[in-house]
């Protein structure tokens, strides 16, 4: 009967590290994820931020910049804030590129984010 016992122990020990195991690695995808979508972000309101007043040459690479990072962080943030509707850093994040132009919240949406 030891031997029943301890194999039931064994059983549900191996069963809790794998289900913990899991839930480790689903949050560590859950954080690339955001991360990501954050970097992205932060790249888009960068360009966007910059003034269009300086030499021909970095004119250019703001525009250039703001078309290559812009709509992949709209992309990302859509999707984020589909799957993570209540991250404070992500609603932070979305409502920086809002106020650079380049997200469109309703009201509604915004307040939620504050």
């Amino acid at each position: 009967m030891k031997v029943g016992w301890l194999l039931v122990v064994v059983f549900l020990s191996v069963s809790a590290f794998a289900v913990q195991a899991e839930e480790t690695s689903m949050d560590r995808l859950i954080g690339e994820e955001l991360q990501e979508t954050i970097s992205a972000i932060s790249a888009c309101t960068h360009w966007a931020g910059e003034v269009g007043d300086q030499s021909e040459e970095r004119n250019l690479q703001i525009e250039k910049g703001v078309a290559r990072d812009c709509p992949k962080a709209k992309r990302k943030a859509n999707a984020a804030l589909k799957r993570f509707p209540t991250n404070p850093e992500l609603a932070e994040s979305i409502l920086e590129l809002n106020d650079a132009g380049h997200f469109e919240l309703t009201v509604e949406e915004k307040n939620k984010c504050v």
